[in-house]
């Protein structure tokens, strides 16, 4: 018998929905970075998107977008080792 797991994956590739999944995927765990590692801040910013290895977040004031800025280094390092199948090239952070 075979398992969800082993199955999701190629129902959701044969709908042309695997892309879909992957991208709200990314982004859950990317907000989950935040919200555990910066706590004051994650408030403050929202993980928009995530397009062709670019992962875009909003910051709703400057304070937050300087230090989401000086962590984008970490929070890549973090996705492409807790996702391994998937490269996050670029962290972007605009103010919305």
């Amino acid at each position: 018998m075979q398992r969800v797991a082993s199955i999701l994956p190629s129902v959701l590739r044969q709908r042309g929905l695997d892309q879909a999944f992957v991208t709200g995927f990314v982004v859950l765990k990317a907000q989950e970075w935040i919200n555990e590692a910066m706590k004051t801040h994650a408030p403050s910013l929202q993980v928009h998107s995530y397009a062709d290895g670019v992962l875009l977040i909003d910051a709703k004031h400057s304070i937050a977008l300087q230090e989401m800025v000086m962590r984008t280094d970490d929070i890549q390092d973090w996705l492409n080792k807790e996702i391994p199948s998937l490269k996050v090239a670029t962290v972007k952070v605009v103010r919305r």
